[in-house]
């Protein structure tokens, strides 16, 4: 399974909850808005690895 693969099923998902959702806003894979929330930003992986943990930390300081 590719990344890319994760989107659409999170896009019907989120489209289902009110969000409008756009993909690949600049180095974030799914990025979503709804009056009276702050943006939700997604990461699609398919795998687990100290990288991606590492980016999740960097990703707490612009969120």
């Amino acid at each position: 399974m590719r990344e890319t693969e994760l989107y659409p099923p999170i896009k019907a998902f989120l489209e289902g909850q009110g969000w409008e959702v756009k993909a690949e806003i600049g180095a974030v894979d799914v990025m979503a808005c709804r009056e009276g929330d702050p943006p939700l930003i997604v990461e699609l992986k398919v795998g687990f690895s100290l990288s991606l943990v590492h980016q999740a930390i960097a990703r707490q300081v612009v969120t």
